[in-house]
Formats: C-alpha cells, sequence, structure tokens
C-alpha cells in the first residue's frame, strides 16, 4: 500500500456517498502456476460485469467486492457487522458486497489501482484450490453458466471456423486477444505474458470448475483448515 491510497480511498468513498470501497490489487505474480491462474478472476469479472455498474446500479446481483482490499464506513460496519453475517459464507467478499446493497447501501468496486499490491497464491495447486471454492459466485453460483462460459471462450472459434471459415476465424482471434489486452491493462497485468499463457488460462479455469464440481459433489473443500462446504 503506498500514495496515501487510504486517505483516497476515503475521499472517494465520501464524494460518492459510499458505505463500502472494494479495490483489486494489482497482484505479485512471479511462477508460470500464478501466470495461469491468476489472471482468471479479473478476466471473467470484467468481461462479465463493468465495474461502473456496481456503483451505478442497486441490484444485489449486481456486486462485486475483493477481500484484499475492503474498506467500509465505520458506523455502517458497526451496525451491520457483515464479517459476523456473513462468517459461514465461503466467498464472503462478495456475499458482503450483496449484503449491503441489500440493506440500501451504495458501494464500489475498483480495479484499476497501481497503489495497492498483494500476493495472492504462490502456486498453481494453491491458486487451483483457492479459485475452485469461489469460481461459481462471478455466475450467480450456478454451475451450468460456468461451464457455458468455459466452452464458449475456450471452443467457441470451432462453430465460427465450420460455419465461417478462415477469413471469420480470424476476426475472432484478433477480438480475443483484443479483449485480452484490454483486460490486463484495465487489471494493471502484463498483456504479452496473458497472452502466451491464455491457453493455460483457459485449461486452468476448466480445471477449476471440475475441480468445483467435484468439491460439491463430495460435500468436502478444506481452505484455511477447515471444510467450508
Amino acid at each position: 500500500v503506498k500514495h496515501n491510497i487510504i486517505g483516497r480511498t476515503v475521499n472517494f468513498a465520501h464524494e460518492n456517498n459510499l458505505s463500502l470501497v472494494s479495490i483489486f490489487p494489482k497482484q505479485i505474480i512471479k511462477s508460470w502456476g500464478e501466470f495461469a491462474t491468476v489472471p482468471i478472476i479479473n478476466y471473467i469479472l470484467l468481461t462479465l460485469l463493468p465495474l461502473i455498474f456496481v456503483r451505478k446500479i442497486a441490484l444485489p446481483s449486481i456486486a462485486a467486492a475483493n477481500g484484499q482490499y475492503m474498506f467500509f464506513d465505520a458506523k455502517k460496519y458497526m451496525r451491520l457487522l457483515p464479517y459476523k453475517a456473513m462468517k459461514a459464507e465461503k466467498v464472503e467478499d462478495i456475499k458482503i458486497a450483496r449484503y449491503y446493497k441489500q440493506n440500501k447501501l451504495k458501494i464500489a468496486c475498483l480495479a484499476n489501482e497501481k497503489d495497492i499490491r498483494c500476493r495472492m497464491y504462490g502456486s498453481y495447486n494453491k491458486s487451483l484450490n483457492g479459485f475452485s471454492k469461489n469460481v461459481t459466485t462471478y455466475f450467480g453460483g450456478v454451475t451450468l453458466i460456468a461451464m457455458l462460459f468455459w466452452m464458449v471462450t475456450t471452443l467457441g472459434f470451432i462453430p465460427i471456423l465450420l460455419v465461417y471459415g478462415t477469413k471469420w476465424l480470424a476476426v475472432y482471434i484478433v477480438a480475443v486477444l483484443l479483449i485480452r489486452i484490454l483486460v490486463s491493462i484495465t487489471s494493471n497485468q502484463i498483456a504479452n505474458k496473458n497472452i502466451v499463457y491464455l491457453m493455460a488460462q483457459q485449461i486452468s479455469l476448466g480445471v477449476i470448475i471440475l475441480k468445483s464440481i467435484e468439491n460439491r459433489l463430495k460435500k468436502e473443500h478444506i481452505w484455511k483448515g477447515r471444510n467450508v462446504l
């Protein structure tokens, strides 16, 4: 945390009458396993939900947050005690964001912020375990939608090629790469790395979704020493 980000968050919250401000930090990514997994969540979030909607639309379903940085209005926090209310939830950050909206409080979620840095996971296996805990939450808790998202973003080139040929396949590939670049820029990530690891990220997303399904069937997901299912 640097450059008075706390003070700027206070000003932003005050100017926009916000009870909660959450920020996606610039992720510190070191290993190949992290490059193959950590950027996935920002890709999902920023392609499915423009973050400006979180602040502008009051619907609880239009909510996002990142537990790495959540700034609360103290009075509202003490009234709602969100972490106590959500202590049984496995994805408490997003649940808290929805909880605030359900209580008619304004929130905001931001992504393009360089003054907060955080390393989310230190290895591929830790990333798989962590993301499989909450991946379906980004799709409204519906596993089928998560699977459809993976199929479209991974295998979407096949129907394009079969129906429209190589010309439109080239257009499709350019569009896919452009989206990755824009998401990388918005997230303060290295765009060329995300291009290189594009297929690895898609494969990892498939593995994460399958692991989420497996854990749900077993009714067991060990997180920080306890079963959260």
